[in-house]
């Protein structure tokens, strides 16, 4: 697989990913979701960083790019009960904090 073919799956991964919440409720599909819905840049970025994340541990393994994905989203929970826990990071960006998961990589969020 090359880059411009994993772009364009990335890409409508990231579509359908926004079409799931632009169509939640209703029962018809939205043709153009980023259209109709107002979602910060910040969002599509991690959007985008995880799912090339995925792709790339999956060109090795799909499950351990799974599982992957799984002990970032545990360690986002955490976070969701207790957003102060995270490393004050005031200076890259004002509110910016930080939290190490229990992957090689980093959460960075904003409270």
């Amino acid at each position: 697989m090359n880059d411009l073919e994993r772009w364009v799956i990335l890409a409508n991964a990231v579509m359908a990913f926004i079409a799931m919440f632009v169509n939640a409720g209703t029962s018809h599909a939205t043709p153009e979701p980023w259209r109709s819905v107002r979602i910060p840049i910040a969002v599509l970025a991690a959007i985008y960083c995880v799912a090339y994340l995925w792709l790339f541990i999956a060109e090795d393994s799909v499950e351990a790019a799974d599982r992957l994905l799984d002990q970032i989203r545990d360690d986002s929970r955490t976070l969701l009960l207790q957003p102060k826990m995270g490393r004050a990071r005031d200076e890259l960006a004002v509110g910016l904090r930080s939290w190490p998961t229990s992957t090689p990589y980093i959460l960075f969020y904003f409270v």
